[in-house]
């Protein structure tokens, strides 16, 4: 976490994305790591960005079952209902 704090606060870029779209908040949401997870959002990361096949990090918390990262995100203003590009959210 120190590392991470270090980095963001002198100018890495929460939102980088890879090749795929995604970001570090998507990888911190799926392995549940609910304090990097904080840290990101604390700067800046977005709970709604879409990699390129369409998911969110919240999506790919959920399909691990990470509870306590799910939380943060809604709080945090994630949309409980994105749709994917394979997959459409039931209303």
């Amino acid at each position: 976490m120190d590392i991470a704090t270090t980095l963001l606060e002198y100018g890495a870029k929460a939102n980088a994305e890879s090749k795929a779209g995604f970001t570090p908040l998507h990888l911190s949401s799926q392995e549940g790591h609910t304090d990097m997870s904080t840290l990101l959002i604390e700067h800046q990361a977005d709970p709604n960005h879409k990699a390129k096949n369409g998911l969110t990090p919240l999506h790919l918390c959920a399909q691990e079952d990470r509870v306590n990262v799910a939380t943060i995100l809604v709080k945090n203003g994630a949309e409980v209902d994105a749709k994917t590009k394979e997959y459409k959210v039931r209303s």
